[in-house]
């Protein structure tokens, strides 16, 4: 049934992630409730991972729609890096959440703990996992169509939270049938232990939205492609994302006697032609250079690109005559823009 309403809600122009968001709180209160009276810490745990989900999925709910907000004049480049932002801070939340797991967990080693109420919390995991399964596989249709970072965070923790339901179901079993107290926090441990690597995947993705990493390669390699079709020298290209828009950015040089209007209508087709090439929502600037003149704005960055080429082996960066592979100088790009 969840899985059928993201669908339907995505379909219509709903909103996912605030169904998410809504599913997740409901199902926190009751692990909460549940954990409580059968006093299993994997239990607990669960609920704690669900209400950092519910609170991660109303905020991703909020940032999703901001993001895509079109540009006004205090963010002429638009509101996408608010993505990062979110994804930045969620994998701070979960590290920290993490810690606070793996601190109850080590006093319970420590300490000691009575057997927690095995029915109650193995049930309880069971209809979370299967919630949280439906969840996973309704974000991830969802972000086949839409790739925002936000929408594959969700899936990320869900996905997660069936895993880790799945694990401390088989675990609880055997401590009840082996009357072993201590499977239960050491459950605990290996639940954050699989969070982790999560936690700083959404750290990675989140920095690479804010620190402009270029597009993934095989995109680049379609903008190389268009580029290399018309046999022009090209140099300065430089790619970022920011949230749902992809921006390009290259140098062409052209026949210095070439008339600014033929200019004009080539740099049009040939960024016409680079939006087709690169997938989803593609803002493009191709400028036009006079071949044979030193383009100064360029210079550094050729001349950082060109010894980082060379540290690497020598063969990434040269196209015709000038192609230099290098990442951005958003300040000039900026300015230039402006």
């Amino acid at each position: 049934m969840v899985y059928t309403l993201l669908m339907h809600l995505h379909a219509t122009g709903g909103r996912p992630l605030a169904v998410a968001a809504g599913v997740s709180f409901l199902l926190a209160g009751a692990k909460l409730a549940l954990g409580l009276f059968s006093g299993s810490l994997t239990l607990l745990a669960s609920a704690a991972d669900s209400f950092a989900d519910a609170a991660m999925s109303t905020l991703n709910a909020w940032g999703y729609r901001w993001a895509r907000t079109p540009p006004d004049a205090n963010h002429p480049f638009g509101h996408g890096k608010l993505e990062g932002v979110l994804s930045v801070g969620q994998g701070m939340l979960l590290i920290g959440i993490l810690a606070s797991l793996v601190v109850g967990s080590l006093l319970g080693l420590a300490e000691g703990r009575a057997l927690p109420r095995v029915d109650v919390a193995v049930a309880s995991l069971i209809a979370g996992g299967l919630v949280s399964a439906m969840l996973t596989l309704g974000l991830q249709r969802v972000s086949a169509t839409d790739d925002s970072l936000l929408i594959k965070a969700d899936a990320a923790h869900y996905r997660l939270d069936f895993l880790s339901a799945t694990v401390a179901v088989g675990g609880l079993l055997a401590a009840g049938h082996f009357k072993l107290a201590w499977l239960d926090p050491l459950l605990c441990l290996v639940i954050a232990a699989l969070m982790l690597p999560d936690c700083f995947r959404l750290l990675r993705s989140g920095g690479a939205v804010l620190l402009d990493e270029a597009l993934p390669d095989e995109e680049i390699a379609r903008v190389r492609g268009v580029l290399e079709e018309l046999d022009l020298s090209y140099h300065g290209l430089r790619t970022r994302r920011s949230g749902p828009l992809s921006f390009v950015e290259v140098h062409v040089a052209l026949d210095p006697r070439t008339p600014l209007g033929d200019a004009h209508h080539l740099v049009q087709a040939i960024a016409s032609d680079i939006r087709e090439a690169v997938e989803g929502q593609v803002r493009v600037l191709v400028h036009p250079d006079a071949a044979g003149l030193a383009d100064s704005i360029d210079h550094v960055l050729d001349e950082s690109s060109e010894a980082e080429a060379q540290k690497s082996g020598g063969g990434r960066g040269h196209h015709h005559a000038h192609g230099h592979d290098h990442q951005p100088n958003h300040e000039h790009e900026e300015a230039r823009e402006a």
